[in-house]
């Protein structure tokens, strides 16, 4: 519903009425069903994918056949199944390793109980295995929507394009936030809060970036709020402002001491370090408030039961042959 109200607000301050790019000038009023159809695609088409308000938005590269829908539509069922299992994987993992922070009743990610070194890996470990959870749970979710949108709504697949690049293989925070990471809140972030906050302070890109983070982050604390737990606001909001800060620095370093883009070898460990320690911040909130034990779902569906119970299975069967 934020979400919606937003894109409201931010539509209903632009200076032009929106357009779908390519739309031809014509003086025929649109009829009832097309303005309603058009006011549904604003409202939930997120990126603003075909419409002429979603200028610079960086798409990821699209691998499947838009001219071949059976071969498109396997493929994407394929990639939710994978996607699926390895998220349930993943989550099975932090509930197994960390039984606190993996319950409903939550705990925190951190256990002094062990030596200090292999205590600190224990919980970066945690905090990636989480944070690559949220990557395959959001691009399960939008697979699957895909597979609606084109099969059941009759959507042509490029309207469908990746959601995701490769955010384990992004060799700057730039990249990772810019292209790789989702873009669905992209334009909510920079108009109704970068350059709100740039404009307010006078700031100019710095502004930009340092809004659009903080809006970013405040999203994030209210979506934790809504599980009626409370919220820790300087925890969210803290580790979406330090993003932005890097990217900050990210750009210093090319304009000012190497005049190189972050990258290679030492840009990716630079860009999943950051990500992943000052991950610990947002995922210690989620975790103590039983986030990461919730039942995303069935017990009985989950690809991990499925797995362990086949596993028994053979196991069985391998015993009661060598008996």
């Amino acid at each position: 519903m934020i979400t919606v109200a937003l894109r409201a607000i931010i539509l209903t301050c632009h200076q032009k009425p929106p357009k779908r790019i390519g739309a031809k000038p014509t003086d025929k009023a649109p009829t009832l069903v097309q303005t309603l159809l058009d006011g549904t695609d604003l409202a939930f088409n997120l990126r603003g994918i075909g419409w002429e308000w979603s200028k610079g938005l960086q798409v990821p590269a699209e691998r499947r056949p838009l001219d071949n829908l059976p071969m498109f539509t396997l493929l994407t069922f394929r990639n939710f199944l994978g996607h699926i299992f390895a998220f349930d994987l993943l989550i099975y993992i932090c509930q197994t390793l960390a039984p606190g922070y993996g319950s409903p009743t939550g705990g925190t990610i951190f256990d002094w109980s062990y030596p200090l070194p292999l205590a600190l890996f224990r919980t970066w470990s945690l905090s990636y295995m989480t944070g690559m959870a949220v990557y395959t749970a959001i691009n399960s979710a939008y697979l699957f929507a895909t597979i609606i949108g084109v099969l059941v709504l009759r959507q042509s697949p490029s309207v469908w394009p990746p959601l995701f690049g490769r955010p384990y293989t992004s060799t700057s925070l730039t990249q990772f936030w810019a292209l790789d990471w989702h873009q669905m809140f992209r334009d909510n972030f920079v108009n109704a809060g970068g350059k709100p906050f740039a404009f307010l302070t006078g700031t100019g890109r710095v502004g930009l970036v340092v809004g659009s983070f903080m809006v970013s982050g405040l999203m994030h604390d209210v979506g934790l709020w809504a599980m009626d737990r409370g919220h820790d606001t300087p925890l969210v909001v803290g580790y979406f402002l330090v993003q932005g800060l890097g990217g900050l620095c990210e750009t210093l370093w090319k304009r000012h001491i190497t005049g190189k883009k972050v990258g290679g070898f030492w840009g990716w460990l630079w860009t999943q370090s950051n990500i992943s320690v000052w991950g610990v911040m947002l995922i210690e909130a989620w975790g103590t408030r039983g986030l990461v034990g919730s039942q995303f779902l069935p017990q009985e569906v989950r690809p991990t039961t499925l797995a362990k119970q086949a596993l028994n299975a053979l196991v069985k069967r391998y015993i009661s042959a060598t008996v």
